[in-house]
């Protein structure tokens, strides 16, 4: 894995994209098994790579990619994320309705996500897509 900020747990974007490539299919059929649905895998797929790449990320690489996302999406992401708060507990401390806490997370998941991989083809976006297209 290439080394960021000189730190070997470091995750550059070329890095994750070629995890994506390489695990996204498999991993999404994984969720979807477990689901039956797949609104629902894809979202367990998601947030798989979300976890796995905030993970690997350290913390000034982390802390910079927060800082580009709106804080609107951003308070829901770190107290969720970071902070291990519910959905209710946000809603509580954002003083929001819980849906609002749902769907600021799922925004904010694609705005970071977004900017993890900002070089994405649609193709690699979603292998799923890509395999639904030659049917």
């Amino acid at each position: 894995m290439a080394r960021t900020n000189g730190n070997q747990r470091g995750l550059s974007a070329v890095d994750f994209e070629g995890l994506v490539q390489r695990y996204y299919t498999g991993l999404y059929q994984f969720a979807l098994s477990l689901s039956h649905s797949e609104a629902d895998a894809c979202d367990l797929t998601q947030q798989t790579f979300y976890v796995w790449a905030v993970e690997r990320l350290d913390w000034s690489t982390l802390v910079q990619y927060f800082a580009q996302i709106e804080e609107r999406y951003r308070a829901p992401l770190v107290l969720f994320y970071l902070e291990d708060h519910s959905y209710a507990e946000i809603a509580e401390i954002l003083a929001v309705p819980i849906g609002t806490v749902m769907s600021r997370l799922s925004r904010g998941r694609q705005k970071l996500q977004a900017l993890l991989v900002p070089t994405r083809s649609p193709d690699v976006a979603s292998p799923i897509r890509r395999q639904a297209r030659a049917y």
